[in-house]
Parts: structure tokens; C-alpha cells; sequence
């Protein structure tokens, strides 16, 4: 393995997650609220959640309208669980942002769910009574793919 370039590591979609040394970027509103102590309790005491308790080495970043990072400017982007979250043009916008943010010889390592071992499991349990299943093995299927929720949202 070839040692990576200098410059920043990058982890888009990071969570909660904050390892030191790398810019950690999540567009969640955990990590909108958790620079804003005030808002974050009232956000908690209006919802009766906890809101805003993420450390503060995660950047709030909607990363759908880019990384905000200049060209050829990190050693490595890491995404994982996130890519399959977006719609695929905002993936691919994402997929070439990074590119182009890379240095020469810089890394983008990208991990999503592993559609086969997911489908698996699936084939062997579909066909399993249950007496009271907690959930359909379909809306399960689609859970676990990250397709879609069982039912529609209102107003959406």
C-alpha cells in the first residue's frame, strides 16, 4: 500500500464520530444544533430529545451542495453508510466533488450496505411463519436497503 499525499482527511457523513485529525462533516441537525447550546435546549425541552449533543469536531455541511473544500487540496475522503442516502445524481455530484478535492494520490474509500447479503437474508426468512412478525419481511427488506419507509410521510 502506497502511503497516502499530504493534506486533510476527510470523513463526509461522519455522525456522531469524531477521530482526531480529520475533518468530520455531517449535514444532520444534530450536527446543525450542536454549535448553538441555547437553541439545542430548547430543541430538547420541545421535543423531549436530546438535541445537539454531538461533539464539536463534527462540521455541520449540507455536502449535496459540495464539500466546500478547494481542488487538490486533501489526502482521503471516507463516507460510510451515507451515499445511499442520497438520490443518484446527488451522489454522483458528491462522488465527483471528492474527486476533484483530492490531491495526487489521495484516496476515496466509500462503504454502503451490501445489497447481496442484505437480499440474502431476506430470501432465507421470507418464507419463516411467524406467529406475530414485528415487522413485514418487505418493509424489513427496504429498511435494511434503505429505500423507503413503510409508509408514506404526510405532506410529502
Amino acid at each position: 500500500m502506497t502511503a497516502l499525499p499530504s493534506g486533510p482527511l476527510v470523513n463526509v457523513g461522519s455522525g456522531p464520530e469524531s477521530p482526531a485529525g480529520w475533518i468530520n462533516i455531517d449535514g444532520s441537525a444534530q450536527a446543525w444544533f450542536s454549535p448553538h447550546p441555547a437553541l439545542s435546549r430548547l430543541a430538547t425541552r420541545l421535543t423531549g430529545r436530546p438535541v445537539g449533543h454531538w461533539p464539536s469536531g463534527v462540521v455541520y455541511r449540507d455536502v449535496r451542495k459540495g464539500l466546500g473544500l478547494p481542488p487538490a487540496s486533501v489526502a482521503a475522503v471516507f463516507s460510510s453508510h451515507f451515499v445511499e442516502h442520497l438520490y443518484r445524481d446527488e451522489a454522483l455530484a458528491f462522488l465527483r466533488d471528492a474527486h476533484r478535492a483530492l490531491g495526487p494520490g489521495g484516496a476515496c474509500r466509500i462503504v454502503v450496505p451490501d445489497v447481496a447479503a442484505i437480499v440474502d437474508w431476506y430470501l432465507e426468512r421470507r418464507s419463516q411463519p411467524q406467529a406475530r412478525p414485528a415487522q413485514a419481511s418487505s418493509d424489513m427488506l427496504m429498511g435494511l436497503l434503505g429505500v423507503h419507509a413503510p409508509r408514506r410521510s404526510a405532506g410529502k
